[in-house]
């Protein structure tokens, strides 16, 4: 895996943020304020379901489908 590319990629942040309101379920029509982002996160960090679903995509972002496993390259 070539990490060091994917986080210089803007796009890949762009997907995390998406990932991360997707896979959590907030709502981010709600996020009117810094303390509403900041209880957003913390509700997913102290819940272990959000917590897990958000690494699986997570995980799923950084899978290449044209590999076995979680490699770049054969």
């Amino acid at each position: 895996m070539d990490i060091k590319k994917r986080l210089k990629d803007p796009w890949f942040w762009v997907t995390l943020g998406a990932l991360f309101f997707s896979a959590t379920g907030i709502d981010p029509t709600k996020m009117t304020s810094w303390l509403a982002l900041g209880d957003a996160v913390m509700e997913v960090v102290t819940s272990p379901f959000l917590l897990v679903t958000f690494a699986l995509a997570v995980l799923g972002q950084f899978r290449n489908p044209t590999t076995k496993g979680l490699k770049d390259k054969e």
